[in-house]
């Protein structure tokens, strides 16, 4: 590719109702290994005057007839074009698909159109027609496809043997491991897989972890533990999806916290930058800063350090933002690990016993911290059989005692 080529691509939404409108026009200047060094985006004109249009990412991009240009190093995108983008598992299928060791950024956004989305926003080239909404992959048709294979999704042969299913179905979602968007009988879920090298059952972990969170009265995800060709694996109802088929447009924390300027990610980012995000943008402050306060305990007793930036995200219905319903919990029973996200300058984050601290912190009034602690609390007390009931073998149960 040479350097200084500019790439069209269309940006449309699929909306709660269903209906996919032309949003925006990204130009992107590339560069002559792929990348992007300039990029320009406005909101199509059509856009802006329909009545339930929303904004892509409330500081970058503004509801407005301006152009917006971005003048990008390194691997920054604006965070509303991130969060439509595979992350390193999705690339690597993406690259196979190509035959190429690497898909860059331009050779990704050109094949989202094969891909089934997640998140409320599809990138097209200029070219391309209307794209049409489509949701997970049959769980019929994924069960035919391995019926007769010994399935093992750690096992890039057997991903590359049956890569369309894998490109189609689980190239959108974010994250380093193997996952599919998957339609069970009308209702959409994201299947996550257990690997053969995991050092512990994470789907009994996780699952385990997300019930804690709904026990003690959080919003989450609703989550299952199941299996698929065999294999045993979690899955997680799709909050993105309304009841009528459509999308709710979600953004990342990842995305709302980028510079302006340059849109790289945060170097070091806290509870509290959330926290402020959240006071400012959210229609309903004090309950999401309730909420998060709620995952920041759950995160610190369950030993969940992978709490980045990502694992957060806004939801907008058409009524405003809000935060979403918890997601990606995932205790880790490693020593020595530190919390993707600070609180108070600490990558150690404070206990049930401290929650004063963090509440005082994220601005939740101390008589409604208190009884959040006590609802944690109690749900912590069954976390043993939690992980049990979800198939977790003694020595896991072991490893991931919250005395250890």
């Amino acid at each position: 590719m040479s350097e200084n080529t500019v790439r069209g691509f269309k940006l449309w939404r699929i909306t709660p109702s269903g209906e996919v409108v032309h949003a925006g026009d990204i130009a992107a200047k590339t560069t002559a290994s792929g990348g992007i060094s300039l990029l320009n985006f406005r909101y199509s004109p059509s856009y802006l005057e329909r009545s339930n249009a929303i904004s892509f990412d409330p500081v970058a991009v503004p509801l407005s007839i301006d152009n917006f240009t971005f003048t990008l190093s390194g691997s920054g995108l604006p965070g509303f074009i991130s969060d439509c983008l595979p992350d390193n598992w999705g690339r690597k299928l993406i690259a196979k698909s190509l035959n190429k060791r690497y898909a860059s950024t331009i050779d990704v956004m050109s094949s989202m159109d094969k891909l089934r989305s997640i998140g409320g926003l599809v990138i097209t080239d200029k070219d391309s027609p209307q794209p049409m909404p489509s949701g997970g992959i049959p769980l019929e048709q994924v069960e035919l496809i391995l019926k007769d294979e010994e399935v093992d999704f750690s096992d890039f042969e057997l991903i590359a043997k049956h890569l369309p299913l894998f490109v189609t179905g689980g190239g959108s979602p974010g994250g380093a491991r193997p996952k599919l968007l998957i339609n069970d009988g009308g209702v959409e879920w994201l299947y996550k897989f257990s690997l053969k090298n995991d050092p512990i059952d994470i789907v009994a972990a996780e699952w385990a972890a997300l019930e804690i969170a709904y026990q003690a009265g959080l919003d989450v995800v609703e989550h299952e533990v199941t299996t698929l060709a065999g294999q045993k694996c979690l899955r997680v109802k799709r909050f993105d999806v309304s009841p009528e088929g459509g999308r709710y447009y979600t953004l990342t924390l990842n995305s709302l916290l980028k510079d302006k300027e340059t849109q790289e990610d945060p170097h070091q980012a806290s509870y509290e930058d959330i926290a402020r995000c959240l006071r400012y943008h959210s229609n309903k402050p004090v309950d999401d800063c309730y909420q998060l306060l709620g995952q920041l305990l759950i995160n610190s007793e369950l030993k969940n350090v992978d709490d980045h930036l990502r694992n957060f995200s806004v939801l907008n219905d058409g009524r405003g933002w809000r935060l979403s319903p918890a997601y990606d919990i995932v205790p880790d029973p490693s020593i020595g690990n530190y919390h993707q996200l600070m609180l108070a300058q600490s990558e150690i984050l404070p206990k049930l016993d401290q929650a004063e601290k963090a509440a005082k912190a994220l601005g939740v009034n101390e008589a409604d911290a208190k009884i959040l602690v006590g609802r944690i609390r109690v749900a912590l007390e069954g976390w043993n059989d939690l992980l049990a009931e979800a198939g977790a073998s003694e020595r896991d149960i072991e490893l991931l005692g919250r005395g250890n």
